[in-house]
């Protein structure tokens, strides 16, 4: 289960640095695996993807992201894509220009769940762009990751990823109904179900 109190939060993101930096005994690192390797990882949405803002949320009823698992890891990088959007009332486009998700594993709960973390990492000085009309709003990479995505692994040999990722920075031009500027406190959700080309896949 996902922890949502911000002062638990905190301590689950300290046992996650702990662990990376010293990984003792009690708190093991997940690793995202697959029964052959390479595996091409495909994740699709199960229920509409939302940033939610002060303008109001952008949301997306098409969701999907690809990467590919060479080996056993900690962590894996993804290319996401969305469709069908609306934003401040229009249809939006977002172009992500390159940026990627990283996936952090994170910390095992249990057997088959773990409590991880994204990053968002772009080329040079790229942003993610969000178009709704004349109203455009960008979202930067965020400097170091960010909580939380739960990873969990489902009968079928595939993995959940639920999506609960802030605060994350954005900005607004002033179009969007709101006074215009940099922002924070933007939030990421929506879940994934992640499929692999060469066999199960999971964490442990």
């Amino acid at each position: 289960m996902l922890i949502r109190n911000k002062t638990l939060g905190a301590v689950v993101l300290a046992a996650l640095v702990m662990a990376v930096n010293a990984s003792p005994a009690s708190a093991k690192v997940a690793e995202f695996a697959s029964e052959k390797y390479p595996s091409v990882l495909v994740g699709t949405q199960t229920a509409p993807h939302e940033f939610l803002t002060v303008a109001g949320p952008l949301k997306c009823m098409e969701a999907k992201i690809t990467g590919n698992l060479a080996a056993q890891a900690p962590s894996v990088s993804v290319s996401p894509s969305y469709g069908m959007c609306t934003f401040v009332g229009k249809p939006a486009t977002v172009a992500m220009n390159g940026c990627t998700y990283r996936l952090e594993a994170g910390l095992l709960l249990n057997e088959n769940e773990s409590m991880g973390l994204m990053k968002i990492v772009c080329p040079g000085a790229n942003e993610i762009v969000v178009t709704a009309g004349e109203c455009v709003m960008k979202i930067p990479p965020t400097a170091e990751a960010e909580g939380f995505v739960d990873f969990k692994n489902i009968e079928e040999k595939e993995i959940e990823a639920k999506l609960d990722v802030a605060p994350l920075k954005y900005s607004l031009n002033n179009k969007c109904g709101v006074p215009e500027g940099n922002k924070e406190g933007g939030k990421l959700l929506g879940p994934y179900r992640i499929k692999g080309s060469n066999g199960p896949i999971g964490v442990l």
